[in-house]
């Protein structure tokens, strides 16, 4: 919140929302965002995408032979998504 303070005017007021922001694209893919300017995709919300692949990675894994269950305790961004 740091940076995002240097926006508020001395002695202002600020609203503080919470919700999801993962784009999607008009094509449908989520994840993804053409920002007003640039001529490609890019990712819109890498955190909450990275999550979303960790989750559909380990729903492939549960049928499988690999026993690796281990939670990585240090990747606490992801943990907490």
């Amino acid at each position: 919140f740091k940076a995002f303070s240097h926006h508020v005017p001395e002695d202002g007021n600020i609203v503080l929302l919470f919700g999801p922001h993962v784009a999607i694209s008009e094509g449908g893919e989520v994840g993804k965002y053409l920002r007003q300017g640039q001529s490609s995709h890019s990712t819109a919300c890498g955190a909450c995408i990275g999550a979303y692949k960790a989750c559909l990675a380990k729903a492939e894994q549960e049928g499988s032979d690999d026993s690796d269950d281990e939670f990585d305790e240090c990747d606490m961004q992801m943990a907490w998504i």
